[in-house]
């Protein structure tokens, strides 16, 4: 399966009787739960949502394409015993959602786990300041023992690991690089930790840029001088739109932001076409790259992440 578009959507309650049954006959348990992430799969129509249950439990359900509308069919109460996923198919002797193969499966992990602190999914909140995602799994959320705003960042679906692997790598590298040089200002924001799905590392927690807005061409030169600064360690970023660039109030440095794309640089060729791009995508404010999805973000200072 190979998921192309993911749609955010509402919570819902589980809407059908106590009386409906998994296909092995067992009675399924009414329970009210949250759909947290939504993904279509353009080959079948059918889509994979991942849920929050009432007793904080993550689980993933892929829905037929034959129960075209979620919300309005209702889902059958959830199944009893211990599972991660389950398919739901309309039952042929009702034509109603029905259960079937729930079941536990080992879903790939974000790797390496290189840094102490480890956060669950689930003990997380979504910022005040913030009631909407900003992209595709990163949302500005609040912890118990984080006094500021995070950022976390993490694989809405268990098909999504693989960049935040290479970034996670990167920040390690970065950190590193931090750590050796206390002096220095980091690249990059501070990396506080990973996000846990029950145990199964899914993302990481990053510290919140406050205040700030994406650069534009007046920010060049602290920008050339920020990605210089990455290229001196022997990297290219990779992807230097506008967005990755954020300028804090009253602050003359930009910070960096995203490094899924950062890899070693061939040559000096290199930093030379990257330069060169980071002035096209600076100067090219209507072009959208990088831009938040859709209007979740205000971006004014104070006002996004």
């Amino acid at each position: 399966m190979t998921p192309e578009r993911v749609e955010e959507e509402k919570p819902l309650t589980s809407a059908l009787p106590v009386s409906v049954k998994s296909d092995d006959g067992k009675l399924a348990t009414p329970i009210d739960f949250e759909i947290l992430h939504t993904c279509i799969d353009i080959e079948d129509n059918n889509r994979t949502i991942r849920i929050l249950t009432a007793k904080k439990e993550i689980k993933y359900l892929t829905v037929s394409h034959r129960i075209p509308n979620v919300h309005q069919a209702g889902l059958p109460p959830l199944p009893t015993g211990s599972w991660n996923y389950s398919q739901i198919k309309l039952s042929r002797n009702s034509n109603t959602p029905a259960f079937k193969k729930a079941k536990t499966l080992t879903f790939p992990s974000v790797t390496p786990l290189w840094h102490p602190d480890r956060i669950e999914y689930t003990s997380l909140h979504t910022a005040p300041t913030s009631s909407r995602t900003i992209k595709r799994g990163v949302e500005l959320v609040t912890h118990p023992e984080l006094n500021i705003p995070c950022i976390a960042k993490f694989a809405p679906m268990p098909w999504h690991t693989v960049l935040l692997t290479l970034e996670t790598r990167n920040y390690h590298i970065l950190h590193k690089h931090n750590i050796n040089f206390p002096h220095d200002r980091p690249i990059g924001p501070a990396f506080l930790g990973h996000i846990l799905e029950h145990g199964r590392a899914i993302g990481f927690l990053l510290e919140h840029v406050a205040d700030a807005r994406p650069a534009t061409i007046a920010d060049l030169d602290i920008c050339r001088e920020e990605l210089g600064r990455l290229h001196a360690l022997g990297y290219i970023h990779a992807d230097v739109n506008r967005y990755n660039f954020l300028v804090a109030r009253g602050s003359k440095k930009a910070t960096l932001m995203d490094f899924a794309s950062m890899r070693s640089a061939e040559g000096a060729e290199h930093y030379k076409n990257e330069l060169e791009q980071l002035k096209m995508e600076l100067g090219d404010e209507d072009s959208g790259k990088g831009k938040p999805d859709g209007d979740t973000v205000e971006w004014k200072y104070g006002a996004h992440l």
